[in-house]
């Protein structure tokens, strides 16, 4: 089962990222591999980290940890799906040919936006006791995913309609798994 819940916990928090990738391919931006690496590791870091520190937290713990997990997503869910109903704000820009370190400052901080939403899902995954390698490592397989196949399809379908249902999915996808616990757990 924890293999299972991190893998939906993993392309619930990058379905945004899929967004991302999409408009830098609208705006003719192409993301290299190297790059999407970097931007996806990022995720997965910030995954792993909170979900160690949560797992640890929570296993003294383990009678209420699931409950406090579930509490968590599903109130996270809940303020993605507000926010996703909100007008929504420009995405962060990829950086223009630039000197390397310019350009590396500028991927480190877009990599940081980029993963801030996988930090409320794995402090649940840790309160669920589930794997924080698990959490990371699908942390970062969707985000490299869902980035380079959306760079790819905004490339290819400027003005794609996907764009506004991904948001609401994504919430809908993290109040579920939230429930699920709950009564799982």
């Amino acid at each position: 089962m924890s293999v299972f819940t991190s893998f939906w916990i993993g392309l619930a928090v990058n379905l945004d990222n899929f967004l991302i990738g999409m408009n830098f391919g609208i705006q003719n931006r192409r993301l290299s591999p190297a790059a999407n690496l970097f931007l996806s590791l990022t995720s997965g870091f910030f995954a792993i980290i909170p979900a160690a520190l949560s797992k640890w937290l929570f296993s003294s713990f383990s009678d209420i940890a699931e409950t406090v997990g579930a509490g968590l997503m599903i109130f996270y869910g809940l303020c993605c799906l507000k926010h996703a109903c909100d007008p929504a704000p420009d995405s962060p820009a990829l950086p223009d040919a630039v000197p390397f370190l310019q350009a590396f400052r500028q991927f480190f901080f877009l990599g940081v936006l980029l993963a801030v939403n996988c930090i409320p899902p794995a402090i649940s995954a840790g309160a669920f006791l589930l794997s924080p390698p698990a959490i990371g490592f699908f942390c970062f397989l969707f985000s490299f995913l869902s980035l380079g196949l959306g760079n790819l399809l905004g490339r290819r379908l400027p003005g794609c309609p996907l764009s506004r249902v991904l948001p609401h999915l994504s919430a809908l996808l993290l109040i579920l798994i939230g429930y699920v616990q709950f009564w799982l757990g």
